[in-house]
């Protein structure tokens, strides 16, 4: 999840819709322009005047903002004004291509390894 003060923006990441790559890419109107900007996968939380980048990755327990935050735990911590002023999007997908994506993802190495060299008649 992201919030831009300065553009006045909140980003709810959904689960297996490319929102790692939406949330790297709106990453940099959420910290000081002035900080350097690496683009990673994994993240600690950043908060700052200019904005809250949410924890990325595993391990986010006991973490005030993390990466598929409920909208509702986010309005509170935000308060109502932010909530009800800021411009609020996520990303949506297919829900065909969310199902595979999910797929893909709970398989472990090995077997993610085999299914990659079978026909997809065997996949399927």
């Amino acid at each position: 999840m992201l919030i831009s003060h300065r553009h006045k923006f909140i980003y709810l990441k959904t689960r297996k819709t490319a929102g790692t790559s939406v949330e790297i890419y709106f990453e940099p109107f959420c910290i000081d322009p002035a900080d350097p900007f690496e683009p990673v996968h994994y993240h600690k939380t950043v908060v700052s005047s200019w904005g809250v980048v949410g924890h990325r990755g595993m391990g986010y327990e006991g973490e005030t903002w993390f990466n598929h935050q409920p909208a509702v735990n986010i309005r509170e911590l935000t308060g109502e004004a932010v909530w009800n002023t800021y411009f609020k999007f996520c990303a949506v997908r297919n829900p065909f291509d969310k199902v595979v994506s999910a797929f893909w993802y709970q398989l472990d190495d090995a077997a993610r390894e085999d299914l990659r060299t079978r026909d997809f008649s065997e996949i399927r």
